[in-house]
């Protein structure tokens, strides 16, 4: 199970348990909470009505039948109280009168409990005892709303007690109020809970969606792709991330050191052999012309390490991304530049140049001028090395709305099998036809370092090119492309 899934479990477990338990103990508070504000106006109620029953319990008539005609007539009030949103249009307040022995001499909701025993009730019998006399008697004991609330008040002459009056409010009235008010917790409670849910949810996501491009981040530092700390809208992830990429950093410094070292190490062995063995023979009686040679094979070599180091100084610059000379720059002009530079060597070699460009091509891109001329010096210089002599070198430019396209064409022996994955690799490099020696093999590595670094790409392939006697030509093609608008590092 994922992180994520645990974590929204969790949170959905939690807030759902809190929320239930908020509502429950408000739900369940409400019930009370009225009652008791219910009991005490009755309260107040019963204590006044007592003080207007005294009279008519001292007179010897009793005249009860003047009590009825009077809650008759309150009876009929038309109330049109509109309570909160509540419309009350009759009174549901009933009550009953005993005297100081608990007979019945008057009940409003049922004459025929007039002349009954109410002693026994707690509210009449407290009430005569001198206490705070209250009771609730439900109809049906299963069924909370038959209930009613009976409230007791003593009615006193002087300080005699002569009688005793309890108002009742049955729990249906009350319930009128109480059960919107449940209702309006529970729609309430079920809307935040569900946006919470929602929320936690949107929450989890985003943090999820945080690790993911975490995760992806991470695996481009494993997988050694270059890449920029990543920007997440979050300071934590920002300050991880950003942690992440100085331990990459650091990481790589150790391990690019420790590389480098090596390969130099190993790259300059051969050239320090044969200088030390150019060196041994010429500390032996030579002619002039045999001693000239071995001093020119020393300074071939010489020229060679020295070729070694500074492009290796080169790439360790751009994959340090330590170049970030940006700016705009015209491609064309600058291809013909190379092109010019290298008319010396295609005159020795008889190589003519074919330059073609696109319909409406648009030569400018951003990027640094001078590594730019390092990769279409290298494809060409490559291009050449690898030309039959006598023959066309097709060079052609293309562009889109995006990139730039050189495309290095060189009529010559095809790549083998065997090199054509590892063209791009550090030191890598195949015979020279004319010479059958290798180079450092860091040009193409070079190439491709710097197509990386202007948005693009770089790519090598055999293929077959028409020739004059209508026959197909094996050749190479070189592609190079660079983005018109590449990302400055």
């Amino acid at each position: 199970m994922s992180i994520f899934i645990r974590l929204s479990l969790l949170y959905l477990a939690l807030i759902s348990c809190s929320i239930i338990l908020v509502l429950n103990i408000f739900y369940d508070d409400i019930k009370p909470s009225i009652r008791q504000t219910s009991e005490e106006t009755l309260v107040d109620s019963a204590n006044l009505m007592a003080e207007f029953s005294t009279p008519y319990l001292l007179s010897e008539q009793k005249n009860i039948e003047d009590i009825d005609k009077i809650f008759e007539a309150f009876k009929q009030r038309q109330l049109n109280a509109t309570i909160w949103s509540h419309v009350k249009q009759k009174t549901n307040l009933n009550f009953y009168i005993t005297d100081n022995k608990g007979q019945v001499v008057f009940h409003s909701s049922d004459k025929s409990q007039q002349g009954k025993d109410y002693s026994e009730w707690l509210d009449v019998s407290r009430t005569l005892a001198g206490e705070y006399g209250a009771r609730t008697t439900r109809i049906d004991p299963d069924n909370d709303l038959t209930g009613s609330m009976y409230v007791a008040a003593p009615i006193m002459s002087d300080d005699t007690l002569i009688g005793v009056i309890t108002l009742i409010q049955t729990h249906q009235g009350i319930q009128q109020f109480m059960g919107p008010a449940q209702t309006k917790i529970l729609v309430v409670g079920g809307l935040l809970l569900l946006t919470l849910v929602i929320l936690g949810l949107v929450l989890a996501n985003w943090f999820n969606n945080m690790l993911k491009r975490l995760t992806t981040y991470v695996n481009k530092i494993r997988q050694g792709d270059a890449v920029e700390p990543l920007k997440l809208n979050d300071p934590s992830f920002n300050k991880l991330s950003d942690t992440l990429h100085q331990m990459r950093q650091d990481l790589d410094g150790k391990a690019y050191i420790e590389q480098y070292v090596h390969t130099l190490t190993h790259e300059l062995k051969t050239p320090l052999s044969a200088i030390s063995a150019a060196a041994q023979i010429l500390e032996t009686d030579l002619d002039a012309a045999q001693k000239q040679k071995f001093i020119t094979n020393i300074e071939t070599e010489v020229q060679r390490s020295k070729q070694l180091i500074e492009r290796l100084l080169l790439l360790a610059s751009i994959e340090n991304q330590q170049h970030k000379i940006f700016k705009r720059i015209n491609f064309e002009s600058l291809l013909d530049d190379e092109i010019q530079s290298f008319h010396s060597l295609l005159t020795t070699k008889s190589i003519r140049i074919e330059l073609k460009k696109s319909e409406g091509f648009e030569g400018y891109v951003d990027g640094d001028e001078f590594l730019l001329r390092m990769a279409v010096r290298n494809l060409l210089d490559n291009a050449i090395d690898f030309s039959f002599e006598n023959v066309a070198l097709r060079v052609c430019l293309e562009s889109s709305q995006s990139d730039i396209e050189l495309r290095v064409i060189n009529q010559g022996e095809v790549i083998p099998d065997y090199a054509l994955p590892r063209l791009f690799e550090r030191f890598f490099s195949t015979p020279r036809p004319s010479t059958g020696r290798k180079s450092s093999g860091l040009g193409l590595c070079l190439v491709n370092e710097i197509a990386h670094l202007h948005g693009g790409e770089v790519s090598l392939k055999n293929t077959l090119i028409p020739s004059n006697n209508n026959h197909l030509d094996s050749a190479v093609e070189a592609i190079l492309i660079i983005a018109k608008e590449a990302k400055q590092p």
